[in-house]
């Protein structure tokens, strides 16, 4: 299968430290194959490397949600993270 095979050989490439090159394949392996949780999780890890752990963890449940919007794990992760941010968030106009 395919998508099993760039699963495979971005573990490869980001295992090696070539996370540019890795994160194409893992993208080719979830549009191949939308429901490869593993992709999205070494997706999750390789954008959490770069940007943060909740910023890349919003962006991939984002992802989630436009190819799979009744994905009720995703938009309930989805909904804890927003909810988290919100009330860690200082009020407007506090010191």
């Amino acid at each position: 299968d395919r998508a099993y095979l760039h699963l495979n050989i971005g573990s490869l490439l980001a295992r090696g430290g070539d996370l540019a090159n890795a994160e194409p394949h893992f993208r080719e392996a979830i549009r191949l194959k939308p429901n490869l949780v593993q992709a999205y999780r070494y997706l999750e890890t390789l954008i959490k490397s770069r940007g943060g752990v909740q910023a890349g963890t919003v962006r991939v449940l984002q992802e989630v949600l436009q190819r799979d919007p009744a994905n009720a794990n995703a938009k309930k992760l989805l909904d804890t993270i927003n909810a988290s941010a919100a009330t860690t968030m200082p009020e407007a106009g506090g010191r």
